[in-house]
């Protein structure tokens, strides 16, 4: 179904009883936009991802945005536009609507990435940050928004939860790393992350949100002294994950 024939049937597009993927490789910019705010009264985030999904997959040759795509080219994560874009619009949902509590945020960086990346070259970097994705991926949600900020950094935004599940969240990811490596050249190498876990209060903004979530990371990481300073990587078990 062309998207443009779905605009005089809104009641299907959002039942839940018959939902249906509309075709937007046809759409106008303005076609997507529209059709992206009327879903927004269900499911904001989902929303927004449909039209970040859309202007990526099936329009890079039509619509040109300035930035270009929304997703990392080594990781296929979302990007940092992307991410501003995404945690903008479920604060602006949180405002709007008094009953939701807003959302939460996960943001981490990696433990002895440094040491990889120097010892075993930017080849082994990048793979370490592709697989870290990958596992980001795979333990988070599909309702979740899985973004890499640049260099080692990267955050989840997680919609709909208060600080009990995302401490969840953040406790599924503490087990997914806590054995975790990769192989390269035939060698095992490891790294961890490093987690810090903040909840949506009022007046936050994308940015005070992000630096809050931030601070706690750091935090985090100065709480525990076998991790202060660390460069290389230790002898023993897999380092765990703050």
């Amino acid at each position: 179904m062309k998207i443009k024939d779905a605009f005089g049937r809104h009641n299907k597009v959002l039942s839940p009883e018959d939902l249906f993927t509309p075709d937007l490789a046809d759409a106008t910019p303005e076609e997507i936009e529209s059709i992206a705010r009327h879903l927004a009264e269900d499911d904001p985030l989902e929303a927004i991802k449909m039209l970040l999904e859309s202007v990526q997959s099936l329009q890079k040759e039509k619509v040109q945005l300035e930035g270009g795509a929304f997703k990392d080219a080594l990781t296929g994560l979302y990007n940092k536009r992307a991410y501003n874009m995404l945690l903008d619009y479920e604060i602006k949902h949180a405002v709007r609507e008094k009953d939701y509590k807003g959302p939460s945020l996960l943001y981490g960086d990696l433990s002895l990435f440094k040491h990889v990346n120097d010892t075993h070259g930017h080849a082994a970097g990048d793979l370490a940050l592709k697989k870290v994705a990958e596992a980001l991926q795979k333990t988070c949600r599909d309702s979740d928004a899985v973004a890499r900020l640049g260099g080692d950094e990267f955050a989840v935004i997680l919609p709909h939860d208060g600080k009990q599940e995302a401490d969840m969240m953040r406790d599924r990811i503490v087990e997914t790393f806590k054995d975790f490596s990769f192989d390269y050249e035939g060698k095992s190498l490891r790294v961890g992350i490093n987690l810090g876990v903040a909840e949506y209060e009022a007046g936050d903004t994308a940015h005070t949100l992000t630096d809050r979530a931030d601070r706690i990371m750091q935090q985090v990481k100065e709480s525990d002294p076998n991790r202060r300073g660390r460069t290389r990587a230790p002898e023993g078990p897999t380092p765990g994950v703050n």
